[in-house]
Order: C-alpha cells, then structure tokens, then sequence
C-alpha cells in the first residue's frame, strides 16, 4: 500500500481467516485461509482501510507470456461530506396512470422532496405525449422551491396522452451538468415505448454525466425499457407491481443518489495499448474507488516508465496528479489481468467498451461482432475468467475403461413455464406447474407423492391414462417411469407441494400441434404480479412470494433439480409492518419538515399524547434554554427517536428525513444538552 493501513475486514470469511499487519512496515498485511476449513462457497470480501486517502496507487503485473498489464487506483476520503448533486424526477402522467397508480406516485414524490437537502439542485419533469418541466432550470433546495414543487405535484393528474419518454430525456441531456453537482435522474414510468432502444441510447451517451434510476410500475411496464435504461445509465432498475408500495422504493435509491461523489474523472495512459477498460469514467459515489486497467504495449521495455495522468472533481477539491509508473516494479501473476478481463467483459456485453461508439453504443468501424468474439475468447483463455463465449470443461483421465453400453437421455426443454419432453418411442408429454396455493376453484390438487400419478409403459403402445386420486390431480403420458420419477421428484422437491395442473398429449406427435398442447393447458400469467391479478379477479388470494420461498427437500441421488430462468424476477412482497392510520400519521409528519430539517411541537404532539406535555418535559432537562429555536430542537429530536423507536419496520421511508434532520440539530449548538438521549427518554 502507498499509505499506512489502519484496518482490516473480511465481513464474509471473518471466522475463517487470519488477518495480522506487518509491525515493521505499516504499510504490508498479512490475509490467511487456512485449507483445512470449511471450502469458500461465498465471493471473499477483504475491507482494507489506509490512513489517509485521495491517494494515487499504481501497480504493474506480468503473465506467464510476458505480458504486462498496469493498474491506477484513487481512493477519495470524502467522510462527513455534505452532498452536492442535481436530482431530477421524470414522471409518467399518461393515461394509463390515472388512479391508483399516480396516486401513490404523487406521495413518493412529496416524501421524495422532503429528504432532498441543502445543497442540491433539483426539478420535476411530467411526460406523456409532451413534457412539462416545473423549473426551465433545476433550482436550489430551499423552503420557496420546496413549497412550489410540493403544491404542482399536489394537483398532477394523468391528462398528459400517451408515453413519450424520448423527447424529455434528449431535453435533459442536451444541458450540460453544473460543476460538481451530479446529475441523477429518476424515470417513474408504467408504460411501454415503440422507441426503447433509442431511449436506452440516450441514457449511454449521457452516462458520463448522468446516472439513471428508473422505475417500472405495474405488469404492463416494459422490463427492457427500465432495465436497459438503468443499467447503460449506471443506475439501478425497480419493477413495481400494481398494489406494491412505491415510496418505500423510490426513497432507497434515493439515499445511493445523495451520495458525496467524484466527478468529471479522465486517466489518461501514454504509452498503452489499445485496450484501456474503461474506456470512459462516469461519477462514483460513495467513496468508491476510482480504478483503470492499462495493457501495456509490447515494444515498450522494462527499463522506460509509464506516464499516467489522473484528474477528478470532489466536494472539497480538484485533483490532476500525474504519475511516473516504473515498470521495473513488476510482479509476477494474472490477478490484474484478471480483474480488468472482467470489467472488460461487461463493457463489451453492454456497448461501452473502447470497441465500441459512446453515442450509440454501436461497434467502431474497425470492429466487427466476430472481432469482439475473438478478443473476449482470447482474453479469457488468458486469465481463466469466464466470458459468454467460454466455459469450464472437467475432464476425466483414468487407465480402466468404462464397460457398458452408451445411454441417450435428452434434456427436459422448457416451454412457456411448462416442462415437456419425449420418451422413447417419440411420444410427448407435459405438464405445468402453478403457484396458487390458496386457489378454492377445484382445479388441480396437491401432489404429495409422484409416484402415485405415474404410469408404466413398458408397452409399446401408446397410451393416456388419469389418476383416480380424490385430489383431481393428473398426467397423461406414456414415459419411462424411472426417469419420469426422478425428474419429477427433483422439481417437487424444489417447488414444494403446489397445486398443479396437468394435460393430456395422447395427439401430439408433431411440432405443429404445439399449439394445441398449449390451448389445452390453463392459461398460465406471465408473470407474477399478473398472476395475482389474475387470482383476485377470480375472488382468490394471492399467491405470496414469501409462502413461495420453501424450504427444499433433500433430492432423490442422481436428480439434477430444475433451476430458475436467469431472466425470471424474484418478487418481494411489501406488507405494511404497522397499522395503516400509523403509516398515514407518519407521512403527514414528513410532509410537515420543513427544507431545513426541523418540526414544531404541534408535529411532534401528533405522535405523543399533547403538546403541553412535550413543553413540561422540555422545562424539566437542566440546562436546556427557553424560546422557539429550543421547541423546535426538542420537537424534531422527537419526532427522530418516535420514527426510530416506533417506526423501525419503515426505515427506508424517513431515515433520509431524520438525517437531515439530526444535522439541523447539530447545527443550532444551543446549550451543552444531549438532545438525542432526551428525546429517547421521553418516548
């Protein structure tokens, strides 16, 4: 390390490893595993602290071949920086939004506005067919704007046509961010756009200078559009279902945005080679390490040094260092080349790689897709980092051979959430799976044991038959009854028991009776929030995410169980921990802070019992002085610990609020009293 460490953590291996410093060089540590533990079955994460930060370090590494690759690592220290940034709010009001939908959008947003603090810009944009910004400019956070922008978003309706998300964004892109203000934009959108790549597009070419959060709301919200927004706008994407709870949502990203960052960041290599990752650095927040991986041209000896050039924005200052980087201190190993073939590898993937145009996302002319192929196989067989294109294969070297004869087993192939096969004289079958649990339609039953339900066809005709079973529940195939069981058991074993139905493939022996096999099917949603539309509308309850989550039976030796498809979304319900009238109390207090960060006394007695109490306490601390500032001290202090104490199940939601507000607090310096442990007292 270039600076002394002061500490160090592994969080994930913390009982298996040992950690010790080096007394002799405060700047060398030692990190063991001993072999004899327990296998590593979790990422190793390794927290080392330096003393002092804003740091340039730089390290130099040679492979096996003789190639070398050089690294630059900045660390910002940016502890107890007030955020500076502009936070934008791209709104939906189509159609489509009317109801419930902006209801709830509408309160997300006024809590939104009160955890912005001092120190940021900020706006408001609605789209729909047009767009309607409430500033022409994002404005200072402050008592006049807060009060404007909370009485616009109080009488938003959906009257604004259809979705036309394209025009706001290239409105917002166009204007250059201020000087150390961070753009961060927030997309809250239920709709689905013919235009979905340009907009993706866009939210690229900007990344540099804009992060983009997005938010899909309802089933019909297009996961491409919000997903590929978020993830070419360095941001993050959240699929809302139609009765989940926005705020909560919306006001976690929030607290990743109101971050202290680094911005306007460039390392410029002289001397590398083509292949620089990354190729371009947006912000970083959070104190997060700022990092560049240079491979080094091959004509460049050992003996020459390295320039690099490093410049970044923080809060407190500007930073252009230029370092010499000798490549006489090389070390032997691939860690490096490993560590920047990953990063290279999702640069590639996403169209932000030095191969590729920073506007469009598209290849340079001098590439091509099958060039982009090569280099990523290249690179991969070079460090043992898997990319798309390879994969690990085990081999087997043993002197005995193995006698017997060769077996054909296909694989299960999977069909619209439905499992279907053949056996081996060229049948079909299927069946289908379907997660409703408290369903009371009569339709399907709860299979406890496969076995019951399966057939024997060691006949060579071809045959359907139905289980008698009192719960309803049937197959239909004619199949190799080992193989069945053992498939079918593995998946039961995952899923639980469920409530299944099941079709009959007696006809299909051909790929155009597919359709048929599917029309004879229930009609399966989609996915999971219209699956419990679904259910509701039928008068049923709705199937838990939660309940969903088994626990796994122990798997039958040799069954190999099915997995979840990469693209599927794990839902997580949102219920209300607290009572629905607490929950409204609650945000009627938020909305009462002021842009500061203080309540009244009238606010916090809306949690306690009156405000004549709240005064005779105030009266009772020694030391405590008299007068309005000293109300609203103890008042906001209050309503913290009320919102801590009582509320902790809704933290997401008001601890942006408290934070501001504990730094008021902080700020008043009226008498040598612990406002914090009074108020904890009291509730």
């Amino acid at each position: 390390m270039s600076s002394k460490i002061a500490h160090v953590v592994t969080p994930t291996h913390a009982g298996m490893t040992t950690i010790s410093l080096d007394a002799s060089n405060p700047r060398r540590g030692h990190v063991s595993i001993p072999t004899t533990k327990t296998p590593l079955v979790t990422n190793f994460e390794l927290f080392i602290q330096l003393e002092s930060g804003n740091e340039l370090v730089t390290r130099v590494q040679k492979n096996s071949k003789g190639e070398r690759i050089a690294m630059v690592a900045f660390q910002p220290r940016l502890n107890d920086v007030e955020p500076l940034g502009e936070i934008i709010f791209l709104i939906d009001r189509s159609g489509s939004m009317m109801g419930p939908r902006l209801t709830r959008a509408k309160e997300a947003v006024q809590i939104f506005l009160r955890s912005l603090t001092s120190g940021v810009k900020f706006n408001i944009i609605s789209f729909g067919t047009s767009f309607v910004q409430l500033f022409p400019e994002s404005r200072d956070y402050n008592a006049e704007t807060l009060a404007v922008a909370a009485a616009a978003v109080k009488t938003m309706s959906a009257n604004m046509g259809g979705t036309e998300i394209l025009p706001p964004l290239q409105a917002i892109f166009k204007k250059a961010p201020q000087p150390k203000y961070p753009r961060q934009l927030f997309v809250l959108t239920d709709g689905e756009v013919k235009n979905a790549q340009d907009c993706i597009n866009a939210c690229r070419a900007a990344a540099d200078t804009t992060r983009t959060f997005c938010f899909g709301i309802g089933a019909g919200a297009s996961t491409e559009l919000v997903e590929g927004m978020a993830k070419a706008g360095n941001g993050n994407a959240v699929m809302i279902g139609n009765n989940d709870r926005i705020d909560d949502k919306v006001l976690e990203q929030l607290g990743y945005a109101l971050l202290p960052a680094v911005t306007n960041i460039s390392v410029n290599w002289s001397g590398a080679d083509a292949k620089v990752s990354p190729s371009r650095h947006g912000p970083t927040f959070g104190g997060r390490q700022v990092v560049s991986f240079a491979w080094i041209k091959p004509d460049i000896s050992d003996s020459e040094v390295l320039p690099v050039r490093f410049k970044a924005t923080t809060p407190l200052q500007d930073f252009d260092i230029t370092r010499q980087v000798s490549l006489k201190d090389v070390t032997e190993g691939t860690f490096l080349f490993a560590l920047a073939a990953r990063r290279l590898f999702d640069e590639f993937q996403n169209g932000v790689s030095f191969a590729h145009d920073p506007a469009t996302g598209k290849l340079r002319a001098d590439w091509t897709d099958e060039k982009v192929k090569q280099a990523m196989i290249s690179i991969s067989l070079e460090t043992g980092v898997l990319c798309k294109h390879t994969a690990f294969v085990a081999i087997e070297e043993r002197t005995d051979p193995t006698q017997g004869n060769m077996l054909l087993r296909e694989v299960l192939k999977t069909k619209t959430g439905s499992v279907q096969t053949k056996n081996n004289k060229g049948g079909k079958y299927g069946f289908q799976v379907m997660d409703y649990s408290s369903g009371s339609d009569g339709e399907g039953g709860v299979i406890d044991n496969i076995d019951d339900f399966l057939i024997d066809t060691q006949q060579s005709t071809r045959r359907s038959s139905r289980s008698s079973s009192p719960r309803g529940a049937r197959l239909g195939a004619a199949v190799d009854q080992t193989y069945m069981a053992s498939t079918l058991n593995s998946m039961m074993n995952v899923l639980g028991s469920r409530r299944a139905t099941t079709i009959e493939t007696d006809d299909l022996d051909n790929d155009e009776d597919e359709d048929e096999w599917e029309d004879k099917a229930e009609k399966k949603p989609k996915s999971f929030f219209a699956a419990r539309e679904q259910q509701q509308q039928k008068g049923g309850a709705a199937p838990d995410a939660r309940k969903s989550q088994v626990a796994p039976k122990p798997a039958a030796a040799g069954a190999v169980p099915p997995t979840r498809p990469s693209s599927a979304v794990a839902p997580t319900a949102t219920t209300a921990a607290v009572p629905d009238s607490v929950l409204t109390k609650m945000k009627g207090v938020i909305m009462n802070q002021t842009a500061e960060g203080s309540w009244t006394i009238a606010d916090a007695a809306s949690l306690f019992s009156n405000a004549e109490n709240i005064k005779k306490a105030l009266a009772a601390i020694s030391g405590a002085p008299s007068g309005a500032i000293a109300e609203l001290v103890f008042a906001t202090a209050l309503v913290c610990a009320y919102f801590e104490k009582k509320l902790a199940a809704e933290k997401k939601i008001w601890q942006l609020v408290v934070k501001k507000a504990r730094s008021w607090i902080s700020k008043q310096n009226i008498a040598s009293v612990d406002w914090t442990a009074k108020a904890a007292e009291f509730v």
